[in-house]
């Protein structure tokens, strides 16, 4: 197809540029600064692609080129301010005069397996759109693409999770602590689940007029492709940040291995399901891949480290999605006129709410309990002393 030759072009300047920001962002991360990493590549380059193909469908150019041209300036903005942060941490990258004695074979033995892994990661997030650009109408590729920039909000999140974990079991792993390893992994990944949970059910709930609302009324076509591919990112944020652990602790290679199965396997089952069932066939085979990567990455830690994060808490956080999400659909056939944003609004905050208090009950230990509540009181101390310090100022204003 001869229009497909503006997506081939506009990924050579995409996929340098995911690469270059992942490595500006993880390399924020040595020093055990996490927040440069979590803003520019968690949150920013998600934010931004969102923000800009909101601006340009409002414009009127919701086309494919539209998409791309947002997926391009949400990586180059990040990227240019990463370059900026990474001069910022480590000073001495600029000077000419630096001792790089450490560029040896062991680095590159570490380096270019990690680095193969994330770019064969990034054609698996991309092959599905290019998959469905090619067998399939503009149309139906605009709409996947939209679920695709819905769906994203699980990557997000794990990928902050994955910002904040790395350089700890970059550092315990230096210790031999497996322990810990083992630990901090646990934890991670059922919140993560409980997390990706909740989103799932408001995504099923409020998935279509999302769609419908957020790009237009012919986009609503694409919630049974955004369901499936919602169900895959649980699987995926439900099994926490492996890849991370995996190339942490030295198992690159293994990574890379499987990385290189995913993505023979989202090519040969995405021409196939794409060609027979159009995008919901797409959504099939990414869905398949995500759990191939993820479910083989799991048995691969599970080889080197004997976790298992999952347990009664687990199973009574799917159990308490199920009921909540089937509640959220009865209350969906008994409006089922109502699609405004009010109804978007108020029932993702009935399901939040009912979520939350369903893993407050019966899912988080005291203990738990505790530390949230001492994170929430740092977050809101600062909050407090400003509006003190605002009152004791108008006070003395009104004296």
């Amino acid at each position: 197809k001869p229009d497909l030759e503006i997506v081939f072009r506009w990924l050579g300047f995409i996929l340098p540029l995911s690469i270059l920001l992942h490595v500006l962002a993880s390399a924020t991360t040595v020093s055990q600064t996490t927040r440069f990493a979590v803003l520019l590549e968690e949150f920013a380059q998600p934010f931004l692609q969102i923000s800009f193909w909101l601006v340009l469908v409002l414009f009127g150019n919701g086309s494919l080129d539209g998409a791309l041209r947002s997926v391009f300036f949400s990586y180059l903005v990040p990227t240019a301010l990463a370059v900026i942060a990474v001069i910022r941490i480590f000073p001495e990258v600029v000077h000419s005069d630096s001792n790089y004695s450490f560029l040896n074979r062991d680095l590159f033995s570490f380096a270019l397996p990690a680095s193969f892994a994330i770019l064969f990661g990034s054609l698996i997030s991309w092959g599905d759109r290019l998959i469905v650009g090619y067998f399939r109408s503009a149309s139906e590729a605009g709409i996947y693409q939209a679920t695709s920039l819905v769906s994203i909000v699980f990557a997000t999140i794990l990928s902050g999770i994955k910002a904040v974990v790395s350089p700890v079991i970059a550092r315990l792993h230096s210790q031999s602590d497996n322990h810990r390893i083992t630990e901090i992994y646990s934890i991670s990944t059922r919140w993560g689940l409980y997390i990706g949970l909740c989103l799932f059910v408001l995504i099923l709930v409020s998935g279509k007029e999302l769609l419908s609302l957020g790009f237009g009324e012919q986009y609503a076509a694409g919630y049974i492709p955004l369901m499936i591919l919602a169900f895959a990112q649980v699987i995926n944020i439900g099994t926490g940040p492996l890849d991370v652990v995996l190339i942490m602790i030295g198992r690159q290679r293994e990574w890379l291995a499987i990385t290189i199965k995913a993505l023979l396997v989202s090519v040969v089952l995405g021409i196939l399901l794409t060609v027979r069932y159009g995008i919901i066939g797409t959504s099939i085979s990414t869905s398949i891949t995500v759990m191939v990567a993820f479910i083989l990455g799991f048995t691969q830690l599970r080889k080197v480290i004997l976790v298992n994060p999952y347990n009664i808490r687990s199973v009574l956080a799917v159990v308490g999605a199920v009921i909540i999400g089937g509640l959220g659909l009865l209350l969906r056939s008994i409006f089922p006129n109502q699609h405004g944003w009010l109804f978007v609004v108020l029932s993702s905050i009935i399901m939040l709410a009912c979520f939350v208090s369903w893993v407050g009950i019966f899912i988080v230990t005291k203990e738990e309990k505790q530390k949230i509540v001492e994170v929430i009181t740092s977050f809101a101390k600062p909050i407090t002393l400003f509006v003190e310090q605002k009152a004791i100022s108008s006070d003395r204003t009104g004296e």
